[in-house]
């Protein structure tokens, strides 16, 4: 459907093939299953920091631009979204009409913070805690566990680290436990990253010098 990383036409690409709403942060296609959402610059000048937290969670405001930030429409949407069997999509702005499919959220939970409203005055704004599973293939990521998660450590292997870094948080885990999830996924992800670029590089160095120059070249 929609690749990571990749740049699409909001209006020619997303609502142009699936409605909802043209403008706005939160998009609700009446005949889909899916829930696009929207983050870039823009939000900032209203206080918005959207964005990823060190625990390895995106953290994403929630819509309303005058007065207190409500519980209902596109928020309500984000909220509901398993229990409506929806799936929220997550895009950052690049360029005016422009946005990069970051991945695929869960709601996890959200909280009430202060900010200025477009009329600059201070206001109850929602801001929910989304995790991220950024990944094309939706058969690489494990189904949602119950079991505990051990921390990722750089003795495990490989596919340890994998197993880790593809896991799901699941409904019936309290939110500490939610959270550690996620922040233990982000830990194995960078051990991963870092490990498999060591494996990468030590079987380049026991290859014949012959074959390293071929492959330069």
């Amino acid at each position: 459907m929609f690749e990571v990383g990749k740049v699409y036409n909001r209006r020619e690409d997303i609502h142009k093939v699936y409605k909802g709403q043209q403008y706005g942060g939160i998009s609700t296609p009446s005949n889909y299953p899916y829930i696009f959402i929207f983050t870039g610059e823009a939000g900032q000048e209203f206080g918005y920091s959207d964005g990823f937290k060190s625990d390895g969670s995106f953290w994403y405001t929630g819509e309303g631009q005058e007065g207190p930030m409500q519980m209902t429409k596109g928020n309500l949407a984000i909220k509901n979204h398993k229990k409506n069997n929806k799936d929220i999509l997550l895009f950052e702005y690049i360029s005016s009409g422009f946005v990069r499919f970051v991945g695929y959220c869960t709601y996890i939970y959200h909280h009430i913070i202060q900010l200025p409203d477009r009329n600059d005055k201070q206001r109850d704004a929602i801001v929910f805690q989304l995790d991220i599973i950024n990944t094309n293939h939706s058969n690489l990521i494990n189904e949602p566990t119950t079991q505990k998660i051990k921390r990722p450590t750089s003795k495990k292997t490989l596919n340890e680290l994998r197993e880790i870094a593809t896991s799901q948080t699941s409904e019936k885990l309290e939110l500490k436990e939610k959270l550690q999830v996620i922040q233990y996924r982000s830990e194995a992800i960078k051990i991963y990253t870092k490990k498999e670029q060591k494996v990468t590089v030590k079987a380049a160095m026991n290859q014949p010098l012959l074959t390293l120059n071929q492959d330069l070249i």
